[in-house]
């Protein structure tokens, strides 16, 4: 019966990272994964279960109205409203 499974290298193209980051995340458990070998298999559905997960961990969206600061390497700073409008530049003189 033929191995089934993804490939190290074509689940690291769909996450955009490297294929040592996804042999990382397979030894630490972090995405199930099963050996074949020297090389790391996996089951397409674990990779979008994996990347819902990721969706759920980032930060719920800013509520309306709320200023959000940025700072840069450089002096100035800027202020953006949560729809990413211009509220009041400051820039350096």
């Amino acid at each position: 019966m033929p191995v089934q499974g993804i490939r190290t290298k074509e689940v690291a193209d769909t996450l955009g990272v490297t294929s040592r980051t996804v042999t990382r995340f397979a030894e630490r458990g972090e995405i199930p994964a099963f050996k074949v070998g020297d090389g790391w298999r996996f089951h397409g559905q674990d990779i979008l279960d994996y990347i819902e997960k990721q969706k759920q961990k980032r930060r719920p969206p800013l509520q309306e109205g709320r200023v959000i600061f940025f700072r840069y390497a450089c002096p100035s700073s800027i202020y953006f409203n949560t729809a990413s409008t211009l509220i009041s530049p400051t820039l350096p003189t």
